[in-house]
């Protein structure tokens, strides 16, 4: 039997802005998701910034981010990052479950988009079972990414999937 896992997700504070700076400085993290310069690069001023808990402790573990909103089209960019210790666990499995059902029931939102690197199989099967279908596959500085796209077609549900 899996053991229950208590996670839960507020927005970034200051004080949370050192351990995301060592999380890009860890390998493991840099070897999967790219080196804290291109994440840098990438990242918007604008946007909603959430720290990532894991336990009845509260750990801080990781983070998500909803950027680039498009209020026309009610959409945004989504990522997340897990510190590598915890990985496995279905931290990032129940944290995105909860940011989408949150994007979608409260915040009203039709679409999320999110790129993952081509070398990160993990994530990708990740993100296709919650139901992002890849919508295109493209060469950038940092290597090759996958973009997929999430619409709200009103069903998803924030129960555990298999």
């Amino acid at each position: 039997m899996k053991e229950q896992v208590n996670v839960s997700y507020r927005p970034l504070n200051e004080k949370d802005l050192a351990l995301l700076f060592n999380l890009f400085q860890e390998a493991r993290f840099k070897e999967r998701y790219g080196t804290d310069e291109a994440f840098l690069k990438e990242s918007r001023p604008e946007g909603c910034y959430f720290s990532i808990e894991f336990g009845e402790r509260k750990q801080w573990v990781g983070f998500m981010s909803l950027t680039d909103f498009n209020q026309a089209k009610d959409e945004a960019w989504l990522s997340i990052g897990i510190c590598p210790d915890f990985w496995g666990r279905g931290i990032g499995t129940l944290a995105l479950q909860g940011l989408i059902e949150d994007c979608f029931s409260v915040r009203h939102m039709k679409r999320l988009h999110l790129f993952v690197f081509a070398t990160n199989q993990h994530a990708l099967n990740l993100y296709q079972k919650l139901g992002f279908l890849i919508t295109a596959y493209l060469p950038t500085p940092f290597g090759e990414v996958y973009q997929l796209c999430l619409e709200n077609s009103g069903g998803f549900s924030n129960e555990k999937q298999d």
